[in-house]
């Protein structure tokens, strides 16, 4: 980019909590603290958000706004996969220059890429995939991460935020805010 930009994600966050917080199998009633995390026979089965979670997750797009009102500009790394997280998303950043750009790739790719890297439990990519790609069509750009390399992807998102305007998320708040009752 021609300015610096700010990287930040949801793992910087998750990983300067207590790991008790962010991976949790349960606790006390069964009740998700931060994560809870369910893994299978197959991988992850099921993840639910709790209530620190949630204020994790709001308090990064809050931060990711107050970073933008003193002119710093920030490259997000997130993976929003369920309704809450992108309307929490979209709420909080709706009125902010955010390009929102998904990053294509195949499942077979996606699951190549998770035992390439190692670093993520088994069965993430399979869990993940479905619900990142069903949850939105709504996106500033698209980049195929599959078939070009990192440098070349990020030309493509270089010159997405140099050629265009951004809509997404404005478009996205319209359309959440024409759903409410």
């Amino acid at each position: 980019m021609n300015e610096p930009y700010l990287h930040t994600g949801v793992d910087h966050y998750q990983l300067a909590f207590p790991p008790n917080l962010v991976n949790i199998e349960a606790t006390g009633k069964g009740k998700a603290v931060g994560w809870d995390v369910v893994y299978g026979e197959r991988g992850l089965q099921s993840i639910q958000i709790g209530a620190v979670g949630k204020q994790l997750i709001w308090g990064m797009y809050k931060m990711i706004a107050a970073l933008s009102d003193t002119g710093i500009n920030v490259v997000v790394d997130d993976v929003i996969w369920n309704i809450w997280i992108l309307d929490a998303a979209v709420s909080m950043l709706h009125n902010y220059p955010v390009y929102f750009i998904a990053l294509d790739l195949s499942l077979e790719a996606s699951i190549e890429r998770e035992q390439q890297r190692g670093n993520r439990g088994p069965g993430n990519a399979q869990f993940f995939y479905p619900r990142v790609y069903d949850l939105n069509d709504v996106y500033d750009a698209r980049i195929d991460v599959e078939n070009n390399n990192p440098d070349e992807c990020a030309g493509l998102i270089k010159t997405a935020v140099n050629t265009t305007t951004p809509t997404a998320f404005q478009t996205l708040y319209q359309k959440f805010n024409s759903m409410a009752p």
